[in-house]
């Protein structure tokens, strides 16, 4: 930090030896650190912020450690920072802030407030922790939870298969899924479920012929292997099907297809996440 030209918040002054300590210090630490003035306009963040974030020094002062909010979250997290710095307290929420490969993870975000001999705030600190794997467990476990319940009241199948759906597509905001069983002879497909995918689509999968050529999910009960197609209209594999059409119809991106194993080791049919 000897080169940033940069006063740490907190730092002794006169004693530069125990700023570069310091700053040292804070670049060493595996959470997101930023600092700001006492009006809550960013003037630091260390270099796990930067690497995070994929920016160099200029560019995060320039921008600030808002910057990197999901635009879903940023109104909510930023009416938060502001009453805090308007109340002069304190502050902890959540929000998911942007990798620099464009991905988003949620992290538990703290601040609070330097006081000067005075007992004026002279500026903030906040220090950004990622809690996207702790989140992801609990929801995964509330999810196997809730679909426990539905078996031990009973529910009709075609219910629980419809709140796995619904449970996954939580897991992942983007996506739609299906459930799709093979005959016993393992030569058609039937819809166990797929309550967000376009109905049409799924009339379509509904007695649909196991055919590898035709797409993944039938590529996956073939090679008993999980198939992704990233980009259908492009994919040599379904050049000659009908399938990356049906896609593009219907608004779906990509597909990612996994065989369901029975007990025995037989292929039950197929889960898809869209």
């Amino acid at each position: 930090m000897a080169n940033m030209a940069l006063v740490v918040p907190g730092a002794l002054p006169g004693k530069s030896g125990m700023e570069n300590d310091l700053g040292r210090m804070i670049d060493a630490l595996p959470s997101l650190v930023w600092t700001t003035k006492a009006d809550g306009t960013g003037d630091f963040v260390n270099r796990y912020w930067r690497d995070y974030a994929g920016l160099t020094l200029d560019e995060a002062r320039a921008a600030g450690w808002m910057s990197i909010v999901h635009p879903h979250e940023v109104v909510a997290v930023c009416a938060a920072w502001k009453a805090a710095v308007g109340a002069g307290r304190s502050a902890e929420f959540e929000g998911r802030l942007r990798r620099f490969d464009g991905a988003y993870r949620r992290f538990s975000i703290r601040a609070a407030p330097f006081h000067d001999d005075a007992g004026r705030i002279s500026g903030w600190c906040g220090v950004s922790s990622d809690i996207e794997d702790r989140k992801r467990a609990e929801a995964q476990l509330a999810a196997e939870k809730r679909l426990l319940e539905l078996v031990a009241r009973g529910m009709a199948l075609s219910e629980i298969l419809d709140e796995l759906c619904f449970q996954v597509e939580a897991l992942r905001p983007g996506s739609l899924c299906s459930i799709l069983f093979a005959d016993a002879d393992g030569l058609r497909f039937r819809v166990g479920a797929g309550p967000n995918l376009p109905p049409p689509y799924s009339a379509v999968l509904d007695g649909l012929k196991v055919d590898p050529s035709f797409g993944p999910c039938s590529l996956a009960i073939a090679t008993r292997s999980t198939v992704i197609a990233a980009d259908p209209p492009n994919d040599p594999r379904w050049c000659g099907s009908a399938w990356p059409g049906m896609m593009v119809e219907f608004g779906l991106g990509s597909c990612w297809s996994a065989p369901i194993f029975g007990s025995h080791g037989e292929v039950l049919g197929i889960f898809a996440i869209y």
